[in-house]
């Protein structure tokens, strides 16, 4: 019997239901449901005895409950690390750099300090600022006020928006309109080819991150492709086989 571990949060767990009912269609696969705003977290860390963890959610219980899978000796997708750092954009940002993959410039501060020619503002924190839709604002200098602290990039106008799915080592690769140009993203998406410089900054991405289960965002302008968002708990209900996708591969990563 191999037993996953997923470790959530109430939001989450309406998402989650494809992928659970794939795993519970396995055989010899039994599923341990751990819900962060439904339960206590407990010093025995029952956890113990999963085979394999799969977080989807992003808050301190979730980090911790993943970092308790981890010190059991759970195999854990993601890791309490790659959760904790890619809930800060200016961190996530700085980890790309490292790792060599552009980006638009960016910058965390007051809009008044800035130079770029036309912002896009986005939450600093993924999870702890709340439902944030990113957005455009030109900057003008002479009518701009104290404003406040936020995380901005070089707005990029594209006429397509790449998006990369991974679950371990495979990847699939997608276009779709911008999300401002229509907010309906599904509406527009089709799947392409997979291209070879977008696999290869997936992948440092998710070195630099820790992240095993990841969907990155990218925009292309004059001919290079810029990375714009990463997303620690993706939705794969997008997919068509999504669930069955995620489910294949963690049961794959239990311990033996």
């Amino acid at each position: 019997m191999t037993t996953v571990g997923i470790v959530t949060n109430a939001y989450e767990v309406g998402r989650l239901q494809r992928v659970i009912a794939a795993l519970e269609a396995k055989p010899s696969v039994r599923v341990e449901l751990f819900v962060e705003d439904t339960q206590v977290f407990v010093s025995e860390r029952d956890c113990s005895r999963w085979d394999v963890c799969f977080t989807k959610g992003r808050g301190p219980i979730i980090q911790a409950q993943a970092l308790a899978a981890e010190a059991a000796g759970v195999p854990t997708h993601n890791c309490a690390w790659a959760i904790l750092v890619t809930n800060h954009r200016f961190l996530t940002s700085v980890l790309a750099d490292t790792a060599g993959v552009p980006q638009p410039d960016y910058a965390f501060g007051y809009e008044r300090d800035l130079q770029f020619p036309e912002l896009i503002e986005k939450n600093t924190s993924v999870e702890f600022d709340g439902k944030f839709t990113p957005r455009i604002r030109s900057k003008v200098p002479e009518s701009l006020g104290e404003g406040h602290q936020a995380y901005f990039q070089r707005a990029i106008h594209a006429a397509w928006e790449y998006k990369v799915h991974s679950v371990g080592e495979t990847y699939r690769c997608f276009k779709q309109l911008p999300v401002a140009v229509n907010p309906n993203k599904m509406a527009s998406r089709v799947a392409i080819p997979d291209e070879p410089l977008l696999l290869d900054y997936a992948r440092r991405v998710k070195a630099a991150t820790r992240l095993t289960v990841t969907s990155m965002d990218f925009l292309k302008e004059d001919e290079h492709f810029y990375l714009t968002d990463v997303n620690s708990a993706p939705n794969f209900n997008y997919m068509e086989d999504g669930a069955s996708w995620l489910a294949d591969w963690l049961v794959l990563q239990g311990r033996t």
